[in-house]
């Protein structure tokens, strides 16, 4: 793993990419660097790039806000209509539930089936 680091972070030099600093995945499902918006220093990197001219300013309070916040909006980036439909067919799997749904009921795992749509699920409406 340090030798998987040391070439990471190498070929990020070689990128010019030295402003992030080479670490492990802490899921271990990466064995590469983090994004860099994970970082602890995110706001200070963004600023950087920002002022280098390397992120676009129309994306800088984009990604402010996903750094301080964890999500960021875009207007109108989804048809009003393709939302409404995504609601109405998630609404209705509690009508009529398809097989193998879950959900924790007071920290046990419950199917949802028809007959136990009543359930409050952390999830539900």
């Amino acid at each position: 793993m340090k030798r998987l680091k040391s070439i990471s972070s190498w070929f990020g030099k070689k990128r010019g990419r030295d402003d992030i600093p080479a670490r492990s995945n802490p899921q271990g499902d990466n064995p590469g660097r983090r994004l860099w918006v994970d970082e602890p220093n995110a706001l200070e990197i963004l600023d950087q790039r920002s002022r280098r001219g390397q992120i676009a300013p129309e994306w800088v309070s984009h990604l402010n806000d996903f750094v301080s916040k964890g999500y960021t909006v875009f207007e109108n980036a989804v048809d009003c209509d393709l939302i409404d439909e995504y609601v109405k067919y998630f609404d209705g799997m509690w009508d009529n539930p398809p097989a193998n749904l879950h959900c924790l009921d007071g920290g046990r795992e419950v199917a949802i089936t028809p007959d136990k749509k009543d359930i409050k699920c952390a999830s539900s409406r």
